[in-house]
């Protein structure tokens, strides 16, 4: 009993140990949380001030990529879930807030653009594009409604792969794709690419005619033919996808697909079929369907 009670004194003591200028023994929680804060000191060995700037620069490269955003999708982009950060961007002038039918949006100010352009190096190619892009001015809800969904796979895609990436939107593929497209065809709504290939996004919200969706199809079959590491993810409506599959399988079946042009009075109109080739078809399967939206 004596012995139990000096190591109980002893246990006593060592408690109060701080009075004498020793560490308090951690608590469980304090310990787990620890080991926590040295993990991601391993994951981002940089300093507080300079993982802020990454998250801003990361910020200012997103809005300024999509003409405009929300402060949410925003900081998502730059791997947080916080919006202390895009308030505080704009308590300092780069961001402006704009709000159309309730819902606040977010834009760069000159400020920020100006800001931008002085953090991106220039040899960075698609970066520094993307920094050369007109300013937006006002927010184009028609085109948020349709861009909001591909916004968020975007800054999904970026909050959850760490490795080296880039993005490009669909007003930047514009300025990169506008000699490249068939008659009649749009851009896709964007692309996504990492070290082991490059990832076109094609989101469609509205119903399509057979020939909008064989121009798209054609399209994107020749954006992805010459690289074996390029594929493409087209998201629709549910209810959408007997006319999407049908379009497809027809083409794989009958080993045909139809080539669109002006013949010269301005319309889009059907120019000739042609076959398939080996390469087209190998597209063709690298062509993945979501029905997400």
């Amino acid at each position: 009993m004596h012995l139990f009670r000096c190591v109980l004194r002893s246990m006593n003591a060592s408690k109060h140990t701080t009075k004498l200028g020793m560490k308090k023994e951690r608590t469980l929680a304090q310990r787990e949380a620890f080991v926590k804060a040295q993990i991601m000191l391993a994951m981002h060995p940089e300093s507080p001030r300079v993982r802020n700037e990454k998250k801003i620069y990361i910020a200012l490269h997103h809005i300024q990529g999509w003409g405009f955003s929300t402060a949410s999708i925003t900081a998502r982009s730059s791997q947080t879930k916080s919006t202390n950060f895009v308030t505080g961007m704009y308590k300092t002038g780069l961001i402006r807030y704009e709000t159309v039918l309730g819902k606040k949006y977010v834009l760069l100010t000159r400020k920020g653009l100006e800001l931008l352009r002085n953090m991106t190096d220039p040899s960075d190619e698609i970066a520094w594009e993307r920094t050369q892009l007109t300013l937006i001015h006002s927010v184009n809800l028609f085109a948020f409604q349709h861009n909001n969904y591909v916004q968020q796979l975007i800054a999904d895609r970026q909050a959850t792969i760490w490795e080296t990436h880039q993005w490009i939107s669909e007003r930047q593929l514009r300025t990169r794709l506008s000699n490249s497209t068939q008659e009649g065809a749009k851009v896709p709504d964007a692309c996504f690419i990492t070290s082991t290939g490059t990832i076109y996004f094609e989101i469609e919200r509205s119903k399509k005619s057979r020939k909008e969706i064989e121009i798209m199809y054609f399209n994107l079959i020749r954006l992805i033919e010459d690289d074996a590491t390029h594929r493409v993810e087209i998201h629709f409506l549910k209810n959408f996808s007997k006319s999407y599959f049908g379009v497809y399988e027809s083409w794989l079946r009958d080993g045909v697909c139809p080539l669109y042009g002006d013949r010269g009075n301005g319309e889009i109109s059907l120019l000739m079929k042609i076959e398939l080739s080996a390469t087209m078809r190998a597209a063709m399967s690298r062509i993945e369907f979501i029905e997400a939206i």
